[in-house]
């Protein structure tokens, strides 16, 4: 359950910034720190999990 939420909310993180592009203003540096940081515990529990 909780690696279901974890990929839940990864998914839905990426999903956002991608689908909502900011040509006006740049995108904040803060969903950059966000996702890098939540890709790599994803990557690595699949990588065990697998």
């Amino acid at each position: 359950v909780l690696r279901e939420s974890i990929a839940g909310e990864c998914i839905l993180i990426i999903a956002t910034s991608t689908l909502s592009p900011t040509p006006t203003s740049p995108p904040p540096p803060e969903p950059i720190t966000a996702v890098p940081v939540r890709v790599p515990s994803i990557s690595g529990a699949s990588v065990r999990s697998g």
